[in-house]
């Protein structure tokens, strides 16, 4: 009884809290184009240690107005979800497309996927909670003939990326499309990766973040991309960073697509 009190008391208090927060935040200097949420600023996130510093990573690092406070979406999710909307608005995508989703941002996956599309599903290699449990490390992942993969800020994670990239290729029908999100560094022209660094505190010292197991050269990563099979694509985004109000984009980032 004790704990069923405490539970129903300590819901209250977060959505009391809630609450205030979201009306203290409410503003219009910013928009999240997911929740529609309208705000004065976000909460700032990250963090910049010495490694993300020396080599600019992007997609990584500390940066202001990232979260949203509604829902809760990053600057990387919003920049897909708006690129998305690009692809429904093209033609190129419809509601009923077969779409795969490695890894799925609670707050595309929620607010939008799941409210609207039919055929979507979503993969990750150790979440029991995803609809599929994929490894795309491994070697034969077998054919589904996806009209879209969706893979942000995974690729910086699994050690045989290559291996990973011609998975997902196969996995597209012709004529599909992938995004393929990654930090990367503009000042380096190889990874800089080695499979020693297995601890925490060695991938945190190399790589800048505990779970990622290289730091990306962009020229290296986008040949990968091409690599694999895929003709690569590169959106800027500028309507969208340039929106008013703002989106709360990083503007550094741009999206990475490829098409079979």
């Amino acid at each position: 009884m004790k704990n069923k009190t405490f539970k129903i008391l300590r819901n209250f208090i977060y959505k009391i809290k809630r609450l205030v927060v979201i009306n203290f935040y409410k503003g219009n200097k910013l928009l999240c184009p997911i929740c529609l949420f309208k705000a004065k600023k976000f909460f700032d996130y990250g963090l910049n240690n010495k490694i993300i510093k020396e080599f600019e990573i992007i997609g990584m690092g500390f940066r202001k107005n990232v979260i949203c406070p509604n829902c809760y979406s990053k600057d990387r999710e919003r920049l897909v979800f708006l690129f998305l909307d690009k692809l429904l608005k093209a033609g190129k995508i419809n509601y009923s497309s077969k779409i795969i989703h490695f890894s799925p941002e609670k707050s595309i996956k929620n607010n939008f996927f799941k409210k609207k599309f039919n055929n979507y599903v979503t993969a990750d290699y150790e979440d029991k909670e995803a609809d599929l449990l994929i490894d795309l490390q491994i070697k034969k992942v077998q054919k589904n003939n996806f009209d879209l993969v969706i893979c942000n800020h995974v690729m910086e994670h699994l050690i045989d990326d290559q291996t990973a990239l011609y998975n997902l290729y196969n996995m597209l029908k012709p004529g599909g499309f992938a995004i393929l999100q990654a930090p990367f560094s503009k000042k380096i022209i190889k990874d800089i990766q080695n499979t020693k660094h297995i601890t925490d505190e060695e991938r945190i010292l190399n790589y800048g973040q505990k779970d990622h197991v290289r730091i990306y050269s962009e020229e290296q990563y986008l040949k990968k991309i091409q690599n694999a099979g895929f003709t690569l694509n590169i959106d800027n985004m500028e309507n969208e960073n340039n929106s008013n109000p703002s989106y709360g984009l990083n503007f550094k980032e741009k999206v990475i697509f490829a098409i079979r």
